[in-house]
């Protein structure tokens, strides 16, 4: 495991103390050199927790805007350790022992809301019909007021980046086309902001 709390979902601390429970093995921490031959992988992949790994692992530091709901997660010293255990008996701390016979989503879906009280394929459902007949965008040069000013309001939440999905969706760049074609324009346009899988929003690095 790498990473803690990075998918925005499962807070960093309650995953360490899930593996202070553990018997487990503490590994070296990524480094630069280890992510370097995937970083270009989030030039066009818009995975989210993957990139940002990725970014701790190459030195970033600081808040980032996550996921549509815009939670904050933290880039960090820790994000980067990597944990070894064995997955039987990390399994059996979770909910997933009782999804084994599971035969639908929707049997998993309410087994794991009853155990949790959130669903997170509820969640995703929900919000696949929401955009499900929204024209994708191109994002160009055009758009980088708008950047701009959703980076201003992340920074004033007190974010030191928004992550690039994050970033999309609230551009409605919503296809891997749409996506790579955002990254080439920032990689342009805003080469002091754009780092795979981050925007810095902190305003010393601020676009006159």
């Amino acid at each position: 495991m790498a990473g803690a709390g990075l998918d925005g979902e499962v807070p960093a601390d309650i995953v360490r103390a899930r593996f202070g429970t553990l018997p487990s093995e503490h590994l070296p921490p990524l480094r630069p050199e280890d992510v370097a031959t995937v970083r270009n992988v989030f030039d066009w992949h818009p995975s989210e927790a993957s990139g940002l790994l990725t970014a701790a692992a190459s030195g970033h530091r600081g808040l980032v805007e996550v996921r549509d709901a815009g939670d904050q997660v933290e880039l960090s010293d820790d994000v980067t350790n990597v944990y070894v255990a064995d997955a039987r008996r990390a399994a059996a701390l979770t909910p997933a022992p009782t999804l084994i016979n599971t035969v639908s989503l929707t049997e998993a879906e309410r087994i794991i809301a009853d155990a949790t009280g959130i669903s997170e394929i509820r969640y995703e459902t929900e919000k696949a019909k929401r955009i499900r007949h929204r024209q994708p965008h191109t994002p160009t040069a055009a758009d980088l007021p708008s950047v701009d000013s959703h980076a201003a309001a992340a920074n004033e939440r007190g974010a030191h980046y928004i992550s690039l999905r994050r970033l999309a969706e609230l551009l409605g760049a919503s296809t891997p086309e749409s996506y790579g074609a955002m990254i080439a324009m920032l990689t342009r346009e805003r080469p002091a902001h754009c780092s795979p899988s981050l925007y810095r929003v902190t305003p010393d690095l601020a676009q006159e």
